[in-house]
């Protein structure tokens, strides 16, 4: 089941990637790697720890920025540049140092259509996260030792290394999914519509 949740984050990572990439190239980076981890607690059901890449929130903020004229762009891309200069590791230096040339290639050159400005990529890739997950704990959990009264929860924790993160991680990050095993057993015995059992999954975020 780990093999499970692994795959829908990495399918869901590509499709965000490919996704921003349409709009901005390169815009969409991440840190570290997929993996997941599953145990039982007793009296409660099925925990999963699922560990997912991190978008760096520093080319969050720059592409949120993009939908800017040249004139409001240059100011924020120079702040970042000297925010950047402070890091310590001489790679994520360099990666973000060729990442705002890319940027600065565009200014004066109308870049395609950004998402809109009130909407962060670190939340649209939350929710692709969570979606898929969701999808996953209703679609692949048929052979999971749960019982009516028991929860099969997910909950995801960054994989990437806060040292050498730009700034902190984007907010949505720490999700907790979690559903009755009474709603997986009405799914699996059709009593109860794949919709329905959707709405009965818990979300939270910590």
């Amino acid at each position: 089941m780990e093999r499970v949740f692994e795959e829908a984050v990495e399918h869901s990572a590509r499709n965000f990637a490919s996704s921003m990439e349409e709009a901005t190239p390169g815009a969409a980076r991440f840190m570290g790697n997929t993996g997941a981890h599953g145990f039982r607690l007793n009296g409660y059901g099925l925990f999963f720890d699922v560990q997912i890449p991190v978008l760096r929130r520093s080319l969050s903020w720059v592409f949120r920025h993009l939908n800017r004229g040249p004139s409001e762009l240059g100011p924020a891309l120079q702040s970042l540049r000297q925010h950047m200069r402070s890091f310590d590791n001489v790679d994520v230096r360099d990666s973000l140092e060729e990442a705002l040339r890319s940027i600065e290639s565009l200014v004066g050159h109308p870049p395609p259509p950004p998402p809109p400005p009130d909407v962060d990529p670190g939340e649209m890739y939350a929710m692709e996260i969570r979606d898929a997950l969701a999808n996953a704990m209703l679609d692949y959990t048929d052979s999971l030792p749960l019982a009516a009264n028991e929860w099969l929860t997910v909950a995801t924790t960054s994989s990437g290394n806060r040292a050498d993160s730009p700034t902190d991680l984007p907010r949505g990050l720490g999700l907790m999914l979690r559903v009755p095993g009474r709603v997986l057993i009405a799914l699996r015995q059709g009593e109860m519509a794949r919709s329905e059992a959707l709405n009965r999954i818990e979300y939270s975020e910590f």
